[in-house]
């Protein structure tokens, strides 16, 4: 991938988070205004239970797949291959998503949700899994994703303008995210096929490997999901969903910065696992970092404002929720580019799974110490989130680092 590439790659993917950025910002504020504070919260909750699936669906093809595709990038046999191993190992996923969800709803929440509600949550789960991104960005086709992005995140935002008012329920919300992301996955796996690549037959073999390799990122993923995503259904088992509102406005400006930063990260993943150019990855991790600290600068004496203005007057007791979660999203953004990207030159990407793994056991540990002594509330929990982040990006600049000067050694050695 030349520098060229490698830059419409990332302004690529600097418009699809642009349009990930924006959707919520005309979204939320409409649903937190017409909706009760306590349906705004369940609305929350789904949101995050249809984010837990769509890492669990992933299955860390994300990382594996579009790793093994940009480094087999001429070989349509291969990528075919892959393609079809993972939307199969998708759709097992899925069915047992499905059964789960309704045998949890049949045992215990048939008087609190919906059916209709869960349906629709599961059908924009399935949309989700389908729509491959991995596959466009090993392909290094980025170009793809900001037109899918557009396209299901536009439509559901033009959705909730139009349909959403006063009288709406959390099901219509649900309904419309799924409905669009039906559409982006058809537009997704229609340019698949435009493309020249499709779907065949596999083996069964070929699909317990691929199952078997991608497992490790699919186990760093979910670990980073539960420490990422399990707040806020704490919250909403253990507290109300007040509380989850209050959290998820907070939590919102923290994806957003999330989202500003990923383009980098995910552009360079597969120019790094190619390119060893640490001068570069210096280059970007300085600068992001003084813009990160610039940007919490910024934001910081204006927090109940933007809550305000975003969100409504109800949520301005979220401040402090909102400023605590502008320090996790600064530790965040370093710990990302520090994460893949940086193994990635290394060719040894599958070690940063042990950095999850660190977060994680903070996290239990965290959530374990809160609980015991009864102290599980939203700022807390954003506590939590910045002690895990901070660990996990601690140790993945040690291994880093460690793993570099191992490789020097022997380098010399050969020498």
């Amino acid at each position: 991938m030349s520098r060229l590439t490698l830059f419409k790659n990332t302004s690529a993917m600097m418009l699809v988070q642009g349009v990930n950025l924006l959707a919520p910002f005309l979204v939320f504020p409409i649903i937190s205004r017409m909706l009760s504070i306590d349906d705004f919260g369940l609305v929350i909750l789904v949101f995050t239970i249809t984010s837990l699936c769509y890492v669990i669906t992933d299955f860390g093809f994300n990382l594996s797949a579009s790793y093994k595709i940009a480094n087999n990038n001429q070989n349509k046999p291969i990528i075919c291959e892959i393609l079809s191993s993972a939307f199969a190992i998708k759709s097992i996923i899925l069915l047992i998503i499905l059964c789960a969800f309704l045998m949890v709803w049949y045992i215990k929440y048939t008087a609190i949700v919906s059916l209709e509600l869960l349906l629709w949550t599961f059908l924009a789960i399935a949309a989700q899994a389908f729509q491959p991104m991995w596959f466009f960005q090993g392909i290094e086709k980025m170009a793809r994703i900001t037109l899918f992005s557009f396209i299901s995140k536009g439509l559901y935002a033009l959705c909730i303008v139009i349909f959403i008012n006063n009288n709406s329920s959390p099901e219509e919300v649900i309904k419309y995210f799924a409905i669009a992301n039906v559409i982006g996955a058809i537009c997704a796996v229609y340019s698949i096929y435009h493309e020249g690549y499709k779907l065949h037959k596999i083996t069964f073999k070929i699909i317990i490997n691929d199952t078997l390799d991608g497992f490790s990122f699919f186990v760093s993923r979910v670990a980073v999901a539960s420490y990422n995503y399990t707040n806020t259904l704490l919250l909403g088992a253990l507290t109300n969903n007040q509380q989850v509102a209050l959290y998820g406005a907070g939590e919102k400006i923290f994806y957003t910065i999330q989202t500003l930063s990923s383009p980098f990260s995910l552009a360079l993943y597969p120019y790094l696992s190619k390119q060893n150019n640490y001068k570069l990855f210096y280059t970007v991790v300085s600068s992001l970092a003084v813009l990160g600290c610039f940007f919490i600068a910024l934001i910081w004496p204006y927090s109940k404002t933007i809550l305000t203005v975003v969100f409504g007057e109800q949520f301005a007791q979220a401040e402090l929720i909102l400023q605590l979660f502008l320090i996790a999203g600064g530790v965040s953004v370093i710990s990302s580019l520090f994460g893949y990207p940086a193994f990635a030159m290394l060719k040894i990407p599958k070690k940063v799974n042990v950095t999850v793994w660190a977060g994680l056991v903070m996290q239990c540990i965290g959530i374990l110490y809160l609980f015991l002594t009864n102290d599980i509330t939203a700022v807390n929990l954003v506590k939590m989130v910045i002690l895990v982040e901070s660990c996990v990006l601690t140790s993945r600049i040690l291994l880093f680092f460690y793993y570099k000067n191992q490789l020097r050694v022997i380098n010399d050695q050969l020498n």
